[in-house]
Order: structure tokens, then C-alpha cells, then sequence
């Protein structure tokens, strides 16, 4: 069986569209803001996004080594923020 390759294309975007980042705090659309801290966060899986830390900078002062680092807090309008 042959697969044509715009049906290979359609089924690859969409199985693509699928899988990309959601938000990691959905939009209100029109509803009420959180009143309280639990609102605020009620439903939110801090494991559901991996952090994909990035040391900028590292470096040992005094037997110490210090390290800056990014990461990733969510994303945003399907977009990371770090």
C-alpha cells in the first residue's frame, strides 16, 4: 500500500498540532479572575513542562562554584518564557 505524500504531509501536521505546547496557564476568555491564591492555581501541574534549565554561567570563587541559570516557567501564547 502507497501512501500519497499530501496525505503523509496532512497527517504529519496534524499529529504535530497536537502535540505542541499548550498553555501552561489557559487564557480566561471572558471569565472572572482568580479570587484567591488556590483559584489562581487550581488545576496547574508544575510537572507538566519540563524546565530545560540552561547554565549561562558558571564559574568557582573560594572552593565555591556558582552557576547562573535559566529556565523555562511556561509557555505563554505558545510561546517558552524562560
Amino acid at each position: 500500500m502507497r501512501i500519497h505524500p499530501v496525505a503523509l504531509t496532512l497527517s504529519l501536521l496534524a499529529l504535530l498540532s497536537l502535540t505542541a505546547s499548550a498553555e501552561t496557564l489557559p487564557p480566561l476568555k471572558g471569565e472572572a479572575p482568580p479570587q484567591s491564591v488556590e483559584e489562581l492555581w487550581a488545576g496547574y501541574d508544575p510537572d507538566a513542562e519540563p524546565l530545560e534549565v540552561k547554565v549561562v554561567k558558571e564559574f568557582e570563587r573560594d572552593g565555591v562554584t556558582i552557576r547562573m541559570l535559566t529556565y523555562t516557567i511556561g509557555t505563554f501564547k505558545e510561546v517558552k518564557s524562560r
